[in-house]
C-alpha cells in the first residue's frame, strides 16, 4: 500500500491556494530561521553555556540569508515559468528579497565582529566560506543527478554545525561523546527533513531539473533510506543512554524521539501530508520541538 502510495504517478504538486499568513512566512523561510534558533537554545542548555545575545541574533539572519540565496540562485534560473510556489514568489519579489537578505548578511558579520570575539566571528567566516562552496559545487553539478552528489548530505551537516558549532566551541565539549553524538542525531534528523520534501517534491523537482537524492535512487527506495537514518538516530540515542550521561541527555533524546516520530509519519501518512502541503507545516514545524527541551529543563 504503502509503496503504491508513493508512486511516481502519485506524487503531484498542489494547487496553490491563497498566500496566508504562516504560508507566506514558510515562502520566505522565516520559519526555517525561528527553527534554527530553536535548535540553537536546545545545544546552549544542553551544553551549559552562556551564549552572547548577539549570537540568539546572529543564529536566525545567517539560516535566513543562506536559504533565502539558495531560493534567490534557483529563482533566478527558472524565471515565472518555475514549478513551485516558492521559486516563484522568490522571483515576482527578487529584488527586495535580495536586498533584504545582503542586509541581513551584513548585519550578522558586523554583530559577529562586535560582540562573539575572534572565535566566533572565524568560526563564523568558516561556515560561510563552506556555504560559498557548496554553492559552487552545486552550481557546477547543474541538473546531472547522481547518488554520489547527494547535496542534501552537504545542507544538513552545514545547518546542524552552524547551530551547534558555536555553543560546543564555547563550552569546550567539542571532541566530548555527549557532544557530538547528539550533533550528529540532529545532522540526521535535517538530513531526514530534507529526503521527505524531496520525495514532496519529486515531480515538481524533475520539472524544474533541480536535483536531489530522491531523484537519482526513486521513491521507493528513498523512503527505504529515510528510515535507514531513522533507525540510525534512534540507535545513536540508545547508544549515548547506555554510557550514562544523566539527565540533560535523557531530555534531549526525548526532544529528538519526538522530532524522529514526526518525521517518520510524513513517509507513512503521504495522503494526508501532501493535501494542502502539511508536509511544509509539519517538515518544518518539527525544528520548533527543540524548544520543548527548554521547558523539559526548566529549574533544573
Amino acid at each position: 500500500m504503502l509503496g503504491l502510495a508513493w508512486d511516481e504517478r502519485c506524487i503531484l504538486e498542489n494547487s496553490p491556494s491563497p498566500i496566508g499568513f504562516y504560508a507566506r512566512l514558510q515562502l520566505l523561510s522565516l520559519d526555517v530561521a525561528a527553527g534554527a534558533l530553536a535548535g540553537g537554545c536546545m545545544a546552549a542548555r544542553y551544553l551549559d553555556v552562556e551564549m552572547p545575545w548577539s549570537w540568539y541574533v546572529i543564529l536566525p539572519l545567517a539560516v535566513w540569508t543562506i536559504y533565502t540565496g539558495d531560493h534567490l540562485l534557483d529563482a533566478r534560473r527558472l524565471g515565472a515559468a518555475a514549478s513551485t510556489l516558492r521559486h516563484r514568489y522568490h522571483h515576482q519579489h527578487f529584488k527586495i528579497l535580495l536586498a533584504l537578505s545582503i542586509l541581513a548578511a551584513t548585519t550578522a558579520v558586523a554583530l559577529a565582529l562586535r560582540f562573539l570575539g575572534p572565535q566566533g566571528f572565524y568560526f563564523g567566516l568558516s561556515m560561510g566560506a563552506i556555504v560559498l562552496l557548496h554553492f559552487v559545487i552545486v552550481k557546477f553539478v547543474g541538473e546531472r543527478t547522481s547518488p554520489l552528489l547527494m547535496k542534501e548530505l552537504g545542507v544538513a551537516l552545514v545547518y546542524a554545525v552552524g547551530i551547534w558549532g558555536l555553543p560546543m566551541i564555547f563550552s569546550g565539549k567539542y571532541f566530548t561523546r555527549g557532544a557530538i553524538g547528539p550533533l550528529a542525531q540532529f545532522m540526521l534528523l535535517a538530513l531526514v527533513n530534507l529526503l521527505e520534501f524531496s520525495l514532496y517534491e519529486y515531480e515538481s523537482d524533475k520539472a524544474d531539473g533541480q536535483t536531489s537524492f530522491v531523484q537519482a535512487i526513486g521513491p521507493r527506495r528513498a523512503i527505504r533510506f529515510i528510515r535507514l537514518i531513522l533507525a540510525m538516530v534512534v540507535g545513536l540515542g540508545a547508544f549515548l543512554l547506555a554510557d550514562g550521561e544523566g539527565k540533560p541527555l535523557l531530555r534531549l533524546e526525548m526532544v529528538f524521539a519526538v522530532m524522529a516520530t514526526v518525521l517518520a509519519a510524513l513517509i507513512y501518512k503521504p495522503g494526508w501530508f501532501l493535501e494542502r502541503e502539511r508536509y511544509r507545516l509539519w517538515g518544518d514545524g518539527v525544528f520548533f520541538i527543540p524548544f520543548l527541551y527548554l521547558i523539559l529543563s526548566a529549574g533544573s
